[in-house]
């Protein structure tokens, strides 16, 4: 009983730690990724018409009807509840490790609640950790063969983001019982019964507007060298990526001489399940391949981190686990490194190792820089920052234009939209538009103006220079080189 409530006692002072290092990070605005300010307007339209209108397609009905129900208590309130979904999946990490006796469950569940991916998406209004929160959820109640509500789980996980749904495979993995087939068979069943009705409702308005057009999303190729980065720093972090990478090195080199390391050192002492190792490798499986499918955003590998500190905690000794988790713990902080993007709404630290490569082909700088005392969150967290300032900067400036003024906006636009507030027609706000448009629009009699920021936008997705073509600074010049 005393080691049961010393668990309990222990389990609230991660998830207190976690809630209290978030609270300087919720505000400004809805986050640095233009999808969160789309989910606020779509919650602030259902709000306000009771109109369902999804952030973008296939929907994400489940998160954007609950921030609907907020969206009036302003941006804090909103990136609370990705917040509170980080604290559900916290626990429910705990919780697993727990059930596959891990001899330090808590200080992985840090590093993976402050990995620095983990750590901006949860101040942030998007989607990734209510998907996260309820394939954890699932993932629990699989593993103590419980159908019914891993299946409920697994349905609300998929209403926040459709891709959860490929989770059906290794959840049904994890129920299979070769000595048991028939019930096992009736478990199926039953997971794939409740997940199936939980998603169908979820997503029924966004069939009953489109079809099954809502199943239409995005393409757009990434540089290889996107794609890369965004699956190493883009999710660990500097710090992060070197310990992973240095440890793996040491252990490989470790095992090369001789030095073999029993089950009993690590971690796991006591080997997994065949059904449960095959689960978490198709997870992590099929979470790559989704990403390697649809490379845009780090974000969408979140689902295979908890697999990835599980596996590397089989792999390394406790101790160097340990120094694992304690680097994940402290990489949102320091040595950032900012993508090309990014370099141009933050600045480096005085300490900051500044590199000159020709980044231009991919629509960055030409400098850019490895940064000792800022980590990705705080990279973020002055982006965040600037893109604010920005939004509420080019309402107040439309009202200062010349008749038949058009202003580029490109991401920018829901940010901007969100701060309007219907004082300007939404037309004056362009976010996708070509070379051709843009010639259009000038030979047409309209003033074009662009946002600080979106040359490079510009530059990077369709390589021309918005500027020559005949657009100008909104900011003016000192305002975009800010």
């Amino acid at each position: 009983m005393n080691a049961c409530s010393s668990g309990v006692r222990t389990l609230w002072g991660v998830l207190l730690i976690v809630f209290l290092s978030r609270l300087p990070f919720l505000t400004p605005g809805f986050g640095t990724d233009d999808d969160g300010w789309r989910v606020a307007l779509t919650a602030q339209r259902l709000a306000h018409t009771g109109m369902y209108k999804p952030s973008r397609l296939p929907g994400y009905p489940v998160q954007e009807y609950l921030s609907a129900l907020l969206i009036d208590k302003g941006a804090m309130a909103i990136n609370l509840l990705s917040t509170g979904m980080t604290l559900l999946a916290t626990a429910c990490f705990v919780l697993i490790l727990m059930r596959l006796r891990c001899q330090e469950p808590y200080l992985p569940a840090l590093a993976f609640a402050f990995t620095p991916i983990i750590y901006i998406a949860s101040v942030s209004a998007m989607d990734y950790m209510w998907a996260m929160a309820f394939l954890l959820l699932g993932l629990w109640m699989g593993i103590a063969h419980r159908p019914v509500l891993a299946g409920l789980a697994l349905g609300l996980a998929t209403g926040c983001r459709l891709t959860s749904a490929v989770f059906i495979i290794p959840f049904l993995i994890l129920l299979y019982q070769k000595e048991n087939v028939r019930g096992s068979l009736i478990r199926m069943l039953e997971l794939l019964t409740l997940a199936g009705i939980t998603a169908a409702l979820a997503y029924s308005p966004l069939y009953a507007r489109y079809g099954w057009r809502f199943l239409r999303h995005a393409e757009a190729a990434e540089p290889s060298l996107i794609v890369i980065g965004q699956a190493t720093i883009g999710i660990l972090g500097g710090l992060g990526t070197v310990a992973v990478a240095a440890l793996l090195l040491w252990r490989g080199i470790s095992t090369l001489r001789g030095h073999a390391l029993a089950r009993e050192q690590t971690a796991f002492p006591e080997p997994f399940s065949r059904p449960l190792s095959l689960s978490f490798w198709t997870a992590s499986l099929l979470t790559l391949l989704l990403y390697l499918r649809l490379p845009h955003e780090a974000a969408y590998l979140i689902p295979a981190l908890p697999f990835l500190l599980i596996g590397l905690g089989t792999l390394l000794s406790r101790v160097h686990f340990c120094w694992l988790c304690l680097s994940l713990i402290a990489s949102p902080f320091v040595l950032g490194i900012p993508s090309p993007l990014t370099t141009s709404f933050v600045k480096p630290s005085p300490v900051a190792i500044v590199l000159n490569f020709d980044l231009t082909r991919l629509g960055g700088k030409e400098v850019f820089w490895i940064d000792l005392l800022q980590g990705p969150l705080l990279l973020d967290y002055q982006k965040r920052l600037r893109w604010d300032e920005l939004m509420r900067r080019t309402v107040e400036r439309a009202g200062e234009l010349p008749p038949r003024s058009l202003i580029l906006c490109d991401a920018f636009r829901p940010g901007v939209l969100y701060y309007n507030r219907g004082r300007y027609p939404e037309t004056m706000f362009v976010e996708n538009f070509s070379r051709q448009d843009l010639r259009t629009w000038l030979q047409s009699g309209y003033v074009v103006y662009a946002m600080p920021g979106v040359r490079e936008r510009v530059l990077r997705g369709h390589g021309f220079d918005i500027y020559e073509a005949g657009a100008i600074p909104l900011m003016g010049k000192e305002a975009n080189e800010e």
